[in-house]
């Protein structure tokens, strides 16, 4: 008896979450990179900022649930390709690349507009170069932010979106480097649904 109730009740949420408009998608970004890096050497601070385009591919699959909400986790990469030199150029600092996964949380406000936010984790690639200094490396850190969506038509869905990670990277050796950079990227793109 208990094993019917388990089934009937496992049956009655697979049936009830599952929706005609569940679908697989994937998705090209074209996006600007904004860095502002807040270098401390233990003798002072700098901060420095830079703005550069790059892109981002996704996919991820879309779960709608009854009254328009709806989950979607989705796996990334973006080229950020964002180098940041200090005033006299004898040292600079590269944030290459990032890949990760995040769930993205959302409302349907109709079959045309959404919005959802969104927080995953991304590994961030990174090299720094100065005089007597050169180091690549990688580091995984929180990444989340705001979108909105745009259903084109049944293949085609537009998006806007904005999103936040905060990376710290103290350095090998005795130079007691540390940079705390703030990395907001701003998208536009296009997903195809499947």
């Amino acid at each position: 008896m208990k094993k019917l109730l388990i089934v009937s009740i496992i049956a009655t949420i697979a049936t009830s979450s599952a929706n005609a408009n569940d679908r697989a998608y994937v998705g090209l970004d074209l996006s600007s990179s904004h860095v502002k890096n807040k270098v401390s050497d233990g003798e002072g601070t700098t901060k420095i900022s830079n703005n550069i385009a790059g892109f981002g591919l996704n996919a991820g699959y879309k779960i709608n649930f009854n009254k328009g909400l709806f989950v979607a986790p989705e796996v990334f990469f973006d080229y950020l390709n964002n180098k940041s030199s200090s005033d006299d150029n004898s040292a600079s600092y590269k944030i290459d690349s990032r890949y990760g996964a995040k769930l993205n949380l959302g409302y349907n406000f109709n079959e045309k507009f959404s919005v959802f936010a969104n927080y995953g984790l991304a590994n961030v690639r990174y090299k720094l170069s100065a005089s007597d200094l050169s180091e690549n490396g990688s580091k995984i850190a929180a990444i989340y932010g705001l979108g909105f969506a745009y259903n084109i038509n049944e293949q085609l869905t537009a998006k806007i979106g904005a999103n936040r990670q905060n990376l710290t990277t103290q350095f090998a050796g005795d130079s007691g480097l540390e940079i705390k950079s703030a990395i907001d990227t701003y998208s536009v793109g296009l997903a195809y649904n499947f």
